[in-house]
């Protein structure tokens, strides 16, 4: 009888850390890439379809390369400040562990070029703990900085996920920039911004499973 309730605990105990080691983590994937007007192309297609189309197969291989992470699509509307807010109302119910907002854009250049973005302005306050010295209430004006130190860790991540890439000639990447980038504001669990210059309308075939293992790594610390 010992010896069943002692394997018991063992399994049960294996059972338990398996799962915290395999916690489900839940992103939204924000298909934007349409700015403040559905006009934008590139070539013959909308900017919004094509991202879209992107953000639906980044859901797929992200599936495939890693079962703990749960992927939702969101469609941005196209940009004014009043919609921004409901979409980050939005969001937030859903309560994610990451939110990130994606689009794509036409440039000349044949080599994608990457740009990493994250909420915040020069004269945000510093928070040293997020758990314990945050204010009783904060506006959707100041929701980034809730989780300010994982969405550094998330962006930094990313951007680090695809360095190896850029070595090799495949992408050009600018580094990650803290910008008042107003389609993350009022978002409160980690967030940033991923656009991507493509010259061909197909081009981000060639992206899905290169952006898709960056945003997992992207999960590694939300």
């Amino acid at each position: 009888m010992f010896l069943i309730l002692l394997l018991s605990a063992c399994y049960f105990i294996h059972f338990t850390n398996d799962m915290y080691a395999k916690q489900i983590k839940k992103v939204v994937l924000i298909a934007g890439g349409q700015g403040s007007t559905t006009s934008r192309t590139i070539g013959d297609y909308y900017e919004s379809g094509l991202t879209l189309a992107f953000c639906n197969a980044l859901s797929e291989a992200i599936k495939e390369k890693n079962n703990t992470i749960i992927v939702t699509i969101v469609k941005a509307a196209t940009f004014n400040k009043s919609r921004a807010f409901c979409l980050a109302e939005d969001i937030n119910k859903k309560n994610p562990h990451l939110a990130i907002h994606v689009g794509l854009y036409a440039q000349p250049e044949e080599v994608p070029c990457i740009h990493f973005f994250y909420y915040g302005h020069g004269y945000d306050p510093v928070i040293k703990n997020n758990t314990t010295t945050l204010p009783k209430f904060i506006s959707l004006r100041e929701a980034h900085i809730i989780n300010s130190k994982k969405t550094y860790a998330a962006v930094t991540h990313a951007a680090k996920a695809i360095e190896p890439y850029v070595r090799e000639g495949l992408y050009m990447m600018l580094p990650p920039k803290k910008v008042p980038f107003f389609p993350l504001k009022g978002i409160l669990p980690s967030s940033f911004a991923c656009e991507i210059g493509i010259e061909k309308p197909n081009d981000w075939k060639k992206l899905v499973h290169d952006i898709a293992d960056t945003f997992i790594a992207a999960c590694m610390d939300v």
